[in-house]
This record gives structure tokens, sequence and C-alpha cells, in this order.
């Protein structure tokens, strides 16, 4: 009966249910499940002669309401790299990466080799490591998401514990965009009396493209200054959002030391909830249509009677 009734609607209504049903399908994917990967680490470090040894625990769980499959979490520590097995994550599972390893000196306190003689990074203090979670959902999508852990090396004192813990430097970090182009702005103040040479640089996920290299920047005491980043949208997935880091490092009496600001890129939400009301009002011209059409076809019917 389905198919017999199918076959007497006109050839155009026909053309438009499928497409309203393709748009419907479409506003339905955004109530998709989710996945959420919430993590926690643990980490010793201990200096030798010519190598920091790394030793601890990476643990993600899924907070969202779908399974999230090849998951894993991949570290990095200036030219040191390290990634983990992919795994399973179900709704409220929970996994644990064990990480141990020893880190060659030269490549903790160098991102680039070629430079590293001229300014070498200190042994001790807090440095930034850099982590991105990978996995993919139920339809084989991949995506990742950043993380950043403050590893503290080296024994201190309790006045350079305040030092790296309580820094005299703030910065505030803000993005504006239209989705595919990103313009982040970082403002850098210094609260010391003492001037400042610090590192400026940007950590995101994979699917944005982070445009600018590196920079220094001098501060004189109680000075503030501005620097201007490009991001550019590379694979991100339409009406989600992705954090960005901003990392400020700089020597402070022989210790590196870190302050972070992050601020959200979004890959333009409203267009999700434009494909639900598109979808609707669809539907509902499709409905019209339809019922116009039966009632005109009833009084033909009746008039050739």
């Amino acid at each position: 009966m389905q198919k017999k009734y199918f076959r007497h609607i006109p050839r155009h209504f026909q053309v438009a249910l499928i497409h309203i049903g393709v748009i419907l399908l479409g506003a339905a994917s955004a109530y998709a499940g989710s996945i959420s990967l919430v993590s926690s680490s643990e980490f010793q470090t201990t200096l030798n002669e010519q190598s920091l040894s790394l030793k601890g625990t990476y643990k993600l769980s899924n907070d969202g309401d779908e399974t999230a499959r090849d998951v894993f979490p991949t570290l990095r520590l200036g030219n040191w790299g390290w990634s983990g097995n992919p795994r399973m994550l179900k709704k409220s599972a929970e996994e644990i990466w064990h990480i141990e390893a020893d880190i060659p000196l030269i490549d903790v306190t160098c991102e680039n080799r070629s430079n590293c003689v001229a300014s070498p990074s200190p042994l001790r203090g807090v440095f930034p490591l850099l982590v991105r979670h990978h996995y993919s959902d139920l339809n084989g999508y991949k995506f990742t998401a950043p993380s950043l852990v403050a590893l503290q090396m080296g024994t201190l004192s309790p006045l350079e514990s305040v030092m790296v813990h309580e820094p005299e430097l703030t910065a505030r970090f803000e993005i504006t965009g239209n989705g595919q182009q990103f313009y982040a702005k970082l403002t850098v103040q210094n609260l010391s009396q003492r001037q400042r040479q610090v590192s400026v640089s940007a950590f995101s996920s994979q699917e944005l493209m982070l445009l600018d290299d590196p920079r220094k920047l001098d501060l004189a005491s109680m000075d503030s200054k501005e620097v201007s980043l490009k991001i550019q949208n590379s694979s991100a997935t339409l009406g989600s959002s992705y954090p960005v880091f901003a990392l400020i490092t700089w020597n402070d009496e022989g210790l590196q030391n870190l302050v972070t600001s992050a601020a959200v890129v979004k890959i333009n939400p409203q267009q999700r909830s434009y494909a639900i009301w598109i979808g609707a009002i669809a539907a509902l011209l499709l409905l019209f249509s339809l019922r116009f059409w039966s009632a005109r076809r009833s009084k033909v019917r009746d008039l050739s009677s």
C-alpha cells in the first residue's frame, strides 16, 4: 500500500520529499551523542647528568554519552614526544597510560636544536608539557583535543616555589573570527620591578593551524605589550569549539617560569541551529503541499463523477 500510494504522488513532490529527508537527517545530527574526555595526570622528574627521567601516569575518562574509539594521548616536552596505545573508552569509563622515559637534556631545553647553544633554557622550574587527546567517534571521524600540564623540574627552595607559582606576570588572551580565519590578541603585562624577556607561543588541536612562530618580547618594569596571532581552520568540525593555549615562558633568575592563558575558537555554531529551522520549515511546506495536492485530487474525482 505504501509503495502504491507513493507512486501516485507527483514526481516533483517525490523529489522534494527526498530532499526534505536529507535536510531533516542533517538537522537531527546536531542532536547526536557527545564525547567529553577529562584528564588527570601524575608525574615525577629526576635530573641526571645527561638526561631527564620522567615517570608518571596519564588518565582519561569519558563523561559523554557516546563511546570514544582509538583514544590515546600524545605528549611533547621541548623536542621530545611520546604516544600512547589506542584504546576504546565507553561512557563513564576511564583508561590509564603509564609513561617512563629518559629524555636527553638537549631535547628538554630546546625545541629547535639549531639555536639551542645560543639560548638554552634553565634546567629547573616549570616547563609546559603539551598534550593532545586523540579519539574518533562511532562514524569514524577523528578528533584531537589539547591539554596542558605544568611540569615542575628540580628541587625548589620556598622562595623559588613562590616565584614559579605566583609569577609577577599576567596574560589575557582573546580570539575573534568567522569560522575559517581567526585573529588572536595576547596581552602580556610585567608586574615586577625588573625587565624581562619572554618567549610567546601558542598550542591547540591538530584541526587548527597556528600560523605564527614563537617570538620574543622585551618587557620593561610594569610594562604591557600586545601580540597578534593568526589561526586558520584546517579540518575543524562545524559547531565545535576548540581551546587555544597561549604560553609565556622566561628565565627568572635561573629558573624556567611559565604563565598560560586560554581562549576558545568556535566554528560557526549557529549554522547547526539554522539547519534545524530550515528542516522544520521545509517539512511544514511539504505537509501543506501534500494536503493541497490531496484535496485538489479529491475535487477532480468529484467533478468527474
